[in-house]
């Protein structure tokens, strides 16, 4: 695999792409951060990009012109890079500048800790149950079993028909 160093000094590098680089502009560090998450083992959150087997299109994997060409600047400095297919890689079809609140809508389910999904165990030493539909979650109460909090959420999914958030 190539290196950090590597990968962001390839041989046909524009000037344009050299000055971008000295100005750190917030378009080249969502760059570099989306390389980082999908190449680096190192990286902070590689376990949930790359490790996960999200990758980086070749158009942008070595040219953060090409990427600037394709993304354009972002619109203010509330917006992020936002895979709209969560489970996709990054490329032009799939990527675009989100604020945190779009963002938030867009994620993919996930399991708690435990391997259950929508059973938590709290800071306040409870279990709590939740179930997510039509992008709102509904807290289904605190229970002082986890054998409770699983049933309420069975109980849940079954009432609305939703198996799998």
């Amino acid at each position: 695999m190539a290196t950090t160093a590597s990968m962001s000094s390839p041989s046909h590098t524009s000037n344009a792409e050299v000055a971008m680089r000295k100005a750190r502009t917030p378009e080249y560090n969502s760059w570099r951060g989306m390389i980082d998450r999908c190449r680096l083992p190192s990286s902070r959150y590689f376990h949930i990009y790359g490790g996960r087997g999200i990758s980086v299109c070749d158009r942008w994997l070595h040219s953060f012109s090409n990427f600037l060409e394709d993304m354009g600047q972002k619109p203010g400095p509330d917006y992020s890079l936002d895979r709209i297919d969560t489970d996709g890689n990054y490329c032009k079809e799939n990527c675009r500048w989100a604020t945190h609140g779009i963002q938030a809508e867009n994620r993919r389910a996930t399991r708690s800790r435990i391997g259950l999904m929508g059973v938590y165990f709290t800071r306040h030493n409870n279990w709590q149950a939740r179930i997510t539909s039509n992008k709102k979650t509904e807290i289904l109460g605190s229970f002082s079993t986890l054998l409770d909090a699983c049933a309420a959420r069975k109980s849940a999914e079954i009432r609305r028909g939703n198996h799998d958030k």
